[in-house]
């Protein structure tokens, strides 16, 4: 369809596109275009009142489809499977069900109201994982699947972060200076030991000292850029300790970082992963062994433009399943 559209109007750009799209339908869908027209009528009912420049992903879903526009596709789509009588028009029909499968799952899982409750949530997060699953075994260019997951994990992480397993509570150290990425690869002061004592001089001269920083209990996400006014071409860093009752354990440290990440085990370089990108939860999987005791977990995150921050957490191995057995403080144990 979308080759269609293109083609059609590569003839003609002025041309009124609602006629060319209206005919597509019609041939494309044939005995289910009428219910298929109102279908992409109502979802676009609410984009063009939102804003002119719309922007791509999952995570605007919510506002451009509301509930109210998702119920009411809903209601057009069953209306064109009942309609279609040809068996590739079912299965056309069927590969709209499938994306708006996906829509809907995400769109009533971002925006569960505060009484939903953490295994109704769940519930949500695996008929959303369910969905994209369906539509990659169908056909795996039919969806980016491995973005879908990740946008997926953006969207879950700012809801039950506790939960899931995600620590928000650290001590961070900095700014200190990344232009032209080199800080990534520079030792500064906290790699070399950290004395949560110590002050050290950070970007254009300031001081760097650590502090608390905590988001709200529910969000995964750790906001550097709201903790520092010197904000591009930057890095800092975060500790915390953690204590096994049992071990050694075979973990998963699960790290989104927005850009660089480094991440260091008791002063030994785990994972290093000098990217530029957005952060998403899950981005690095890095599998480690953690001892009986208290271990320190330091990571370095560096930023060149526009937003700073990271996730983090623990899991089981091949799993998103929290570390069990495991006790997380922004202090050493003395």
């Amino acid at each position: 369809p979308n080759y269609y559209i293109g083609a059609q109007m590569m003839w003609n750009a002025e041309q009124d596109y609602h006629p060319v799209f209206e005919d597509m339908l019609d041939s494309f869908f044939h005995e289910a275009s009428a219910p298929m027209k109102e279908y992409y009528r109502i979802l676009a009912s609410k984009i063009g009142s939102v804003e002119k420049k719309v922007e791509w992903g999952l995570l605007d879903y919510p506002k451009y489809f509301p509930r109210e526009v998702v119920e009411r596709c809903r209601q057009a789509l069953e209306q064109a499977e009942a309609k279609a009588n040809d068996s590739i028009i079912k299965k056309r029909v069927e590969m709209v069900r499938m994306s708006f499968d996906e829509m809907d799952a995400f769109t009533a899982m971002k925006t569960a109201g505060p009484e939903t409750k953490w295994d109704e949530y769940q519930q949500m997060v695996k008929r959303l994982e369910d969905s994209i699953q369906r539509m990659e075994e169908t056909n795996e260019d039919y969806l980016l699947a491995d973005i879908a997951r990740e946008k997926t994990l953006a969207g879950i992480s700012d809801r039950f972060a506790m939960e899931q397993g995600f620590i928000n509570k650290w001590r961070i150290c900095g700014p200190f200076d990344n232009v032209g990425k080199e800080g990534h690869n520079r030792v500064y002061g906290p790699e070399e030991g950290v004395d949560l004592t110590a002050s050290y001089t950070g970007k254009e001269g300031e001081t760097a000292s650590w502090k608390v920083c905590e988001g709200p209990e529910w969000q995964g996400y750790v906001d550097l850029k709201a903790q520092y006014d010197q904000d591009n071409f930057v890095v800092a860093y975060a500790v915390n300790w953690i204590t096994l009752d049992q071990g050694p354990k075979e973990v998963e440290f699960r790290v989104g970082s927005n850009d660089s990440v480094k991440v260091f085990l008791n002063g030994k370089e785990v994972w290093t992963n000098p990217i530029s990108r957005p952060a998403s939860a899950d981005d690095d999987i890095v599998p480690v062994t953690l001892p009986k005791g208290t271990s320190q977990v330091l990571l370095k995150i560096g930023q060149t433009g526009r937003d700073w921050g990271f996730y983090f957490r623990i899991t089981e191995p091949n799993s998103t399943t929290p570390v069990s057995g495991a006790e997380i403080s922004i202090d050493p144990l003395k």
